[in-house]
């Protein structure tokens, strides 16, 4: 009787899969090909409809879908970083407003059991799952000039730096004005800027402090406690707006965020920026 429970046993034992996208990982994966091969294809079609982009870029002919995946897989997200920058650049090559802003993106959790077990740890903000993307947009094309990840909790100003650095020179001899919200909100950005004759326009803290000088810091601070409506009117800066709109326009595009190893999850992020500066030059081509 023991053997042929046995032998029925080994007849129940079947292989799992666990599908992917479109495609079929079994358990012994490494995890690394977060990526859906029909989304490669569809990229490939729109780069071939549109030869001139091609063209911008010093290419002659769109990738193949093969040479795609082998870029995805290799290819650091610290050089996508700089992908995204070199398509806004190209949409903004002199941008004169510009506009620093953060926002998190969780990613999707495993199983079920796991998704119960650590439910209340995954939505915590300095989880595994949870990351900071933090990007300076052109108010001008709404257009992603740098964009850099951290996780939380690291302080915006401290990537704030990051940015600034990855726009370069030539966008700062062009620039006006860069805005942010509270968070960005120190004298020696401020006064870094000011070498490149950028104004830093932050809406001042409440516990701000007039040390009565001549400085650009100081009189801004004196016209926003004599007049909040006169401040944001003058330095326009219901304009800064337009950053969350870019984030909010990101969150919706169909790109999921389920990737397992840290250097893919920088790489499905930074993905969802690319496409959408990418559809951003799509419709300019369209236009001409």
């Amino acid at each position: 009787g023991d053997e042929n429970v046995k032998e029925e046993r080994k007849e129940e034992k079947r292989n799992f899969f666990f599908q992917a996208e479109d495609g079929i990982r079994d358990y012994q994966c490494d995890w690394s090909s977060d990526v859906c091969s029909s989304d490669l294809r569809d990229f490939t079609t729109h780069l071939q409809h549109h030869q001139s982009i091609l063209l911008e870029f010093g290419a002659d002919s769109a990738p193949s879908t093969t040479s795609l995946y082998s870029a995805w897989r290799s290819i650091p997200s610290s050089q996508l970083e700089n992908l995204v920058g070199l398509i806004g650049k190209t949409l903004s090559p002199k941008p004169q407003n510009v506009a620093l802003d953060s926002s998190g993106f969780l990613f999707k959790g495993g199983s079920v059991w796991i998704l119960l077990k650590w439910a209340k740890r995954k939505l915590k903000k300095t989880s595994r799952a949870f990351y900071k993307v933090h990007i300076a947009t052109d108010l001008n094309s709404a257009a992603v000039l740098a964009i850099r990840l951290s996780k939380s909790p690291t302080h915006d100003i401290k990537i704030a730096w990051r940015l600034v650095k990855a726009l370069g020179l030539r966008c700062l001899s062009t620039l006006k004005r860069i805005y942010g919200d509270k968070a960005y909100t120190d004298i020696t950005l401020h006064n870094h800027l000011e070498k490149y004759s950028v104004q830093l326009t932050v809406e001042p803290r409440s516990n701000a402090t007039d040390k009565g000088t001549n400085s650009s810091h100081d009189k801004s601070l004196r016209l926003y406690q004599n007049s909040t409506k006169l401040w944001k009117r003058t330095n326009k800066h219901g304009q800064k707006a337009i950053v969350e709109r870019v984030f909010g326009s990101v969150k919706s595009t169909p790109i999921p965020l389920n990737a397992r190893l840290a250097k893919n999850k920088r790489k499905q992020l930074i993905m969802k920026f690319f496409v959408y500066n990418f559809n951003l030059l799509l419709e300019l081509e369209n236009m001409r």
